[in-house]
Parts: structure tokens; sequence; C-alpha cells
């Protein structure tokens, strides 16, 4: 008999993998949930396995439908709609398996707004999680999954519930992004015009190059946000990280570097993104440098991007800050 860790509960235990402060659990062969613990008296005492200690309360538990899902202080019972394809759990114990990143982002998704599932897609497919009992600090960390790894996960979930959503989520993500403003400076810009954005060809993220430095050495870069066939980049500079001159100094060396390297390179900064005429003038710089032209037909599509620049940029805590402030009561 196994506690089934899903939803919020399989995610805060995958970020202390990721963090390093839990064990990476094994991939396990089970496809069916007639082992799960699902009584009360079963669930308190698996509540106190070593494994779980920590992880908010009331757990998110998954359950076979055939069982009660009746809820406590301990755990939250959430039946499966669907059969669980291969590779849905992994296994930290004897006594605790936990669900994949994949099959945790299916079950979220349709609990979130589309732009919130987007951004929790960006999240787990990126190189940093913002922790929800820690004030949505941002933290750098290893990817959990990638935008193909969800999508194949997904092709098998078909009749699961608010699989369409999640799909047209994962087909948007980002892979490899350092920061919420990376994965969000790339939505917006490349979401069609019809859902608010400038339509404009998806960047690559963080993607490494050898270039020649200027001393002639060959270093490895990345760049934020890269078109590649164009040789144009953006790069993202946050307040947050550079705050000093040893800083600012690094990033104007990069830059330089890029530049002597063929790459057309575009700066914008924190408070530059959140300010829609200046995002505005950044996609037809953009456009112009991919040599692209606008044909848009789509109605008020200005008011379309103001309402998406708004709901990207007028907050910034975690996609997942409502669903946790729901379970926790605060």
């Amino acid at each position: 008999m196994k506690v089934f860790l899903g939803g919020l509960s399989a995610l805060e235990y995958w970020t202390r993998v990721r963090l390093g402060t839990a064990a990476q659990p094994r991939l396990s062969r089970i496809t069916s949930l007639r082992s799960c613990a699902h009584r009360e008296s079963d669930l308190r005492a698996l509540a106190e396995e070593p494994a779980l200690r920590g992880l908010t309360r009331p757990l998110d538990v998954l359950i076979d439908p055939g069982f009660s899902n009746k809820g406590s202080d301990v755990a939250t019972r959430h039946r499966m709609s669907i059969a669980p394809p291969p590779k849905s759990f992994f296994i930290a114990n004897d006594s605790v398996a936990v669900c994949s990143p994949e099959l945790s982002f299916l079950q979220l998704s349709r609990h979130l707004t589309p732009l919130e599932s987007i951004l929790l897609a960006c999240e787990l497919c990126g190189d940093y999680a913002l922790l929800l009992n820690d004030n949505d600090c941002l933290v750098q960390c290893k990817p959990l999954t990638s935008r193909r790894n969800l999508e194949q996960y997904l092709s098998l979930c078909q009749e699961a519930k608010g699989i369409k959503q999640a799909r047209r989520a994962a087909s948007c993500a980002f892979d490899k992004a350092r920061s919420p403003m990376e994965s969000k400076v790339a939505l917006l810009l490349s979401e069609s015009n019809a859902r608010g954005g400038f339509g404009l060809a998806k960047p690559e993220l963080n993607l490494e190059m050898s270039i020649l430095s200027i001393n002639g050495e060959r270093q490895v870069r990345a760049c934020d946000l890269l078109w590649r066939d164009k040789q144009l980049a953006i790069e993202y500079d946050s307040s947050t990280h550079h705050e000093g001159h040893a800083d600012i100094d690094r990033d104007a060396r990069r830059r330089n570097q890029l530049v002597l390297n063929g790459l057309t390179v575009l700066t914008v900064t924190r408070r530059q993104v959140k300010e829609f005429a200046y995002m505005e003038g950044l996609a037809q710089e953009v456009r112009e440098l991919l040599g692209v032209t606008q044909r848009c037909r789509v109605p008020n599509v200005r008011m379309r991007r103001q309402a998406l620049h708004r709901s990207l940029f007028s907050r910034s805590d975690s996609p997942l800050r409502r669903l946790h402030a729901a379970r926790t009561g605060h």
C-alpha cells in the first residue's frame, strides 16, 4: 500500500528534488491505483513518513475511482479520470509514490487559467522555480521536464479532463527559461495576434553558442532570446540580478562579444517590459529585423495585446499562487 502524491503536493516534492533536498525517485511501471492508500487511518499514518514531512497539508493524493474522495485536514483525495499512461509514477520509497511532473501538470492545468497553465509549463521546462512557501522566491535549478516530454505524455491522455487546455499550454511553453520574465517576454512576442501576442516566430531561450571573445579565445555564451536564423538576440537585464558595477560591466562585455560575432543584440530591462508602449515598439523593431511584413486582420488587436501585457506583467507571483492560497487558507 502506497500514498500517491499528485497535484500541488507532487510538484512540491519535485521542487525538493530540483533543489537537492530530496533524493531522485525512481521511475515505476505502475499503471493502476488499486494499491493506493485511501482510508483516513492509513493516510494519517503514511503522512508521517520522513519523505512527506514538511509538505504542505492537506496533501493532494490520488485514489482509484472506486474509492471515496472525502477530504480531511491531512489529505485531499483526487480520483483519476483516466487510466494512468506509462511513466506516470515514480517511487520515493516503499510507502510513497509521486506522480510525474507531466501528470502533475495535467492535473493542475484544469484548475488554472490558460495563461497560468502556459506559465506553469514554462517553469517546469525552465531553469527556475518559484517557491510557494517562501513568498514565491526565485531559485535557479534544473528543469523537471521539457516541452517535448510534456507534449508526448499529454498525447497519451486524450480522454483526461482539461486535456485541451493542457496541450495548448504545452505547445506554447519554452524550454530553458531562467526566470519568469524571460518566459513572459518570449510569450508576449510570439503568441498569436488573436490571443494578444505580436505573432512573431518563437525564439530559442538560453541557447548555448561557441563564440570568439575579444582576445580571440573561443567561449560558450547563451542568449536570453535568440532567433538563430536571423542572428538576432534579446538580452533581458533584471534589476534584481544586476545591482553592482561588476554585473553591469560583465553584461556589457557579454553583449559586445555577441555583437562582434555577428549578432544583432537588443536589450530590455525589467522596467521597460512593464511599459506596453515600449514593448509594442520593441516588437516592431524585432519584426523589421526578422524581415517580417505585418499582415494582421484581427479586430481590436491592440486592445488584445494590451490585455495580454497587463495579465503578464501586472503580477509577479507563481501561477500556482491562487491554488496554494485556496489550499492553505491564506
